[in-house]
């Protein structure tokens, strides 16, 4: 029939050859990578107060996986846990609790506060748009309630990830 490919190398990555398959492999923008394996080892991506501090310095960042496997190497049960909880809170108020302290002791790094003009009026909402407490905190239970949800089965997916690469260069070597 015109028109269909059967071949393996349509769907098969690895077919086509090492370049695809490692093309591929970066254009999910989450693989795990070399630098990834360096932020695992690095006790200053991991040590609670030192780590903000150094990636407020130097501007490295870390990819939650490699946070989520350092974390829990350097201390085991409960820094998967704080770890974890870090990562819910970066999920639900954009800033990780280390990042929060942060900007409570020195300020924020950029500012986000948008100063008022008398040239510019400010909006005011009627009274009747406002919602009522009850509908916020149910809004907030369940916006709380997604973000774990996401935050764990992302956390899981990293942690699988590199936990299958670090196999896969261990048996390389």
């Amino acid at each position: 029939m015109p028109g269909i490919n059967y071949s393996a190398h349509q769907y098969n990555p690895i077919a086509q050859g090492p370049g695809a398959a490692i093309a591929a492999a970066k254009t999910d923008g989450q693989s795990f990578g070399f630098s990834d394996l360096l932020d695992i080892v690095n006790p200053l991506q991991h040590i609670p107060v030192i780590s903000t501090l150094y990636r407020h310095l130097t501007g490295d960042t870390i990819s939650p996986a490699a946070e989520v496997v350092g974390d829990t190497v350097y201390g085991g049960p409960m820094g998967m846990a704080s770890s974890m909880g870090d990562l819910l809170l970066q999920k639900l108020t954009g800033k990780g609790a280390g990042d929060t302290a942060y900007a409570m002791a020195f300020g924020e790094d950029t500012p986000t506060m948008a100063v008022a003009s008398a040239d510019t009026p400010a909006a005011v909402k009627p009274a009747s748009s406002e919602p009522s407490a009850t509908a916020m905190t149910v809004a907030a239970g369940e916006k709380i309630g997604e973000a774990a949800e996401e935050t764990v089965h992302m956390a899981i997916q990293q942690v699988t990830k590199a936990y299958h690469t670090a196999g896969r260069l261990v048996t390389a070597y």
